[in-house]
C-alpha cells in the first residue's frame, strides 16, 4: 500500500470550524472525513483503503469524499517525485479568490431576490478580520482574560446558533466569564459538543430538556443537560436490550 505524508494546521484538540460543520457545497459524508482526519496525528495514513476499514463507508465512497474536500480547498493532495502523497488540511476552506462557496438558500437553487447583499460569499478574510477584532474586544475588556480571548470567542460564536442575541455578549463581564468557567472545568472541545448537541436536540421540544440561551445558562444548566443525556443513554439502551 502507498505510504502517505500527513500534515495539518495545528490546534491544540479536535475541533471542526463552524464554516466546515456548516459548508453547504461538501456532503455529511465529507464533514465527516473532515473531522475523522482532523482528530488524527500527523504523519498517519489517510488513503481511502485505509479510511474505509475505520467505517462503513466503501473504498470508493471514501474517494468522492475526499474529492469533495479537495474542491473547496479544506483538503490540499500532492504527489511527491518518489511516489507518496502528501496532505495537508486546512482549517477552513481554501477555495479560489478566498471565497467560500455555499449553495443557494432559495427555492429551486436561487437565491431569493432582495437579498443578495445579505447571503452573498464571504471571503475568509472577512471572517478572520471579525474574529480578530472580537478578540481584541474581549482582551481589552479584561487583560487577565488576553489568553482565553480567542477560546472566549468560539463559545460565544457557537451559542449565536442557540440564540442570535449572543452576539450582543462578547462586550459583556457576566457572559465572558461564565465562558471562562466552561473552560476551566470542560475545555473547549466538550463546551463546543455540548453546544452542538443542545442545538441538535432543541427544536424536539423533548422531556426534560433545559431551556439555555446564553453562556451564563449553559454553567448553571450543565448539570442539568448532562442528566438528560444520561437519561436518554439509559433510555436507548433500554429499548436496544428488547432486540436481543
Amino acid at each position: 500500500m502507498q505510504k502517505i505524508n500527513f500534515t495539518k494546521e495545528q490546534v491544540p484538540f479536535t475541533q471542526v470550524a463552524n464554516v466546515v460543520a456548516q459548508l453547504e457545497s461538501i456532503s455529511f459524508k465529507a464533514r465527516g472525513i473532515y473531522a475523522y482526519m482532523s482528530s488524527k496525528p500527523e504523519g498517519w495514513d489517510f488513503s481511502a483503503e485505509r479510511i474505509a476499514r475505520d467505517s462503513t463507508d466503501g473504498v470508493k465512497s471514501v474517494r468522492t469524499g475526499l474529492q469533495e474536500l479537495v474542491s473547496v480547498g479544506l483538503l490540499q493532495r500532492t504527489k511527491l517525485a518518489n511516489g507518496r502523497v502528501e496532505d495537508k488540511l486546512f482549517i477552513e476552506p481554501k477555495a479560489q479568490n478566498g471565497i467560500v462557496a455555499q449553495k443557494p438558500k432559495g427555492p429551486n437553487g436561487r437565491e431569493p431576490k432582495g437579498q443578495r447583499a445579505e447571503t452573498g460569499t464571504i471571503s475568509n478574510k472577512e471572517i478572520k478580520k471579525e474574529r480578530v477584532k472580537k478578540i481584541k474586544k474581549i482582551a481589552k475588556a479584561s487583560p487577565l482574560l488576553d489568553s482565553k480571548a480567542q477560546f472566549i470567542v468560539d463559545i460565544i460564536h457557537a451559542m449565536e446558533r442557540i440564540d442570535v442575541k449572543n452576539k450582543r455578549y462578547y462586550g459583556n463581564k457576566t457572559q465572558r466569564q461564565a465562558c471562562e468557567f466552561l473552560l476551566k472545568e470542560y475545555g473547549l472541545s466538550q463546551t463546543i459538543s455540548a453546544i452542538e448537541v443542545y442545538v441538535a436536540l432543541k427544536p424536539k421540544n423533548l422531556k426534560y430538556f433545559p431551556e439555555i440561551t446564553s453562556p451564563y445558562e449553559l454553567v448553571e444548566k450543565w448539570k442539568k443537560l448532562e442528566g438528560f443525556m444520561n437519561r436518554k443513554i439509559v433510555e436507548q439502551n433500554e429499548v436496544a436490550s428488547n432486540f436481543v
